[in-house]
C-alpha cells in the first residue's frame, strides 16, 4: 500500500496528498461517529463542513504556489545564462555631425 505524502485536517475534513512520481492528487474525507459511536470517514461532504473545505483547498494552492515559486519554471531558451551576449559593432564609437542632420521629412 502506498503511503500518503502529506495529510491535512480542518474541521472534520480530511485532505491527503498522494503522489505517483509524475504529480500529486488530493483525496477528501468526512470523518464522522455513525450510531454505534465508532469514527467513519466518507467521501461526502456535509454542506456545513464547506467552509473547512474551501480553507483546506486554499491552503493546498497556498502551498503549490510556493513550492512552485521556489522552482526555476522559466524555459530554458529566456534564461539569463542562456541569452546570448550582446555583440556591438566595432568601428567609431559615440555619434559623429553626420548622425545629427535633419531628417528630410
Amino acid at each position: 500500500m502506498t503511503t500518503p505524502k502529506s495529510k491535512m485536517t480542518c474541521g472534520s475534513i480530511n485532505a491527503t496528498e498522494w503522489d505517483n512520481g509524475k504529480f500529486s492528487s488530493w483525496q477528501f474525507t468526512n470523518s464522522y461517529k455513525d450510531k454505534d459511536g465508532k469514527w467513519q470517514n466518507g467521501n461526502s461532504i456535509p454542506d456545513w463542513e464547506l467552509p473547512n473545505l474551501a480553507t483546506l483547498v486554499n491552503a493546498i494552492a497556498q502551498k503549490n504556489a510556493v513550492a512552485t515559486r521556489t522552482q526555476n519554471t522559466t524555459p530554458a531558451y529566456l534564461r539569463k545564462e542562456n541569452a546570448p551576449s550582446a555583440q556591438f559593432p566595432q568601428g567609431k564609437q559615440g555619434m559623429s555631425e553626420d548622425d545629427n542632420k535633419e531628417l528630410p521629412f
